[in-house]
């Protein structure tokens, strides 16, 4: 085999080794982010999902939201079609 050749080879080679790592680490990076949500979603109690209903009491009274909406809201957070963020676990 010519160096040449074997130059052009090591060059493919290495290029598609990069392509192969390059996918690994997003593939990797997937993983995380998912893995990372899942965590943050754990966090989420039952209990925590019936107080968002009382959090959503007082928009309610001050009429800046429907009793429907709130109860719209509170529907879609526990059957998880809406994940309740952190900020709205009341301590």
């Amino acid at each position: 085999m010519s160096p040449t050749f074997e130059a052009k080879r090591v060059l493919i080679d290495g290029t598609r080794m990069e392509r192969k790592k390059a996918e690994m680490l997003r593939q990797l990076k997937e993983q995380l982010r998912e893995a990372e949500a899942k965590e943050r979603d754990s966090h989420v109690q039952d209990n925590d999902k019936k107080n968002f209903r009382t959090f959503l009491d007082v928009p309610v009274k001050l009429n800046l939201i429907s009793s429907k909406d709130a109860d719209d809201l509170t529907m879609a957070v526990e059957t998880d079609q809406i994940p309740l963020n952190n900020e709205f676990i009341i301590q």
